[in-house]
Formats: C-alpha cells, structure tokens, sequence
C-alpha cells in the first residue's frame, strides 16, 4: 500500500485542528482530553505552584495521536477513492 502524502497531510491538519474546534472531554482521572476520536492531548487539572511550568501539567500520547492520523487517512482516502471511482 502507497501512502498518498497529500493525503496525510490532510489527515494530520485535521486530527490536530479537532483539538482546537471540538470541545475538551473529561477524564476519569480529572483531566481535559483534546483530540477526536481519541484524547491524545492531556491538560491535568489543578493549582500551578510557584516555579511550576506549564509543560509539567499537560501530556501529549503519541501512539493516540498516530491512531487519529491514521483514522484520518483512512477515511478520507475511503472519500476520495469514492469520488474519483465516480468521476471514471
């Protein structure tokens, strides 16, 4: 299988705009999960202490966010074969 990498490069644009647009999940832990289908970008609740950064209360789950790419890739490759199958 070729990967088309225009393609991919649509599918990472929109697993990482789906972090901005669509609204934060609440996990069972307290956290705010961002990222569809799957959270792969963690903010821990709770008060910052002084000398705390703010990369020390947040998490990025790279295997997740390579599902969401992945997902991505599949479904709109599934679209434009379906679109192109249609144009021949």
């Amino acid at each position: 299988m070729n990967i088309n990498k225009k393609i991919l490069c649509w599918a990472s644009l929109l697993t990482l705009l789906t972090a901005y647009v669509l609204p934060s999940r609440l996990s069972d832990e307290g956290a705010f999960l961002y990222g569809y289908p799957f959270g792969y970008f963690e903010i821990r609740k709770g008060a910052l202490d002084f000398g705390d950064i703010i990369l020390s209360s947040t998490s990025l789950n790279l295997f997740l966010l390579a599902l969401n790419i992945f997902i991505f890739y599949m479904i709109i490759n599934f679209i434009s074969q379906k679109i192109l199958s249609k144009r021949i």
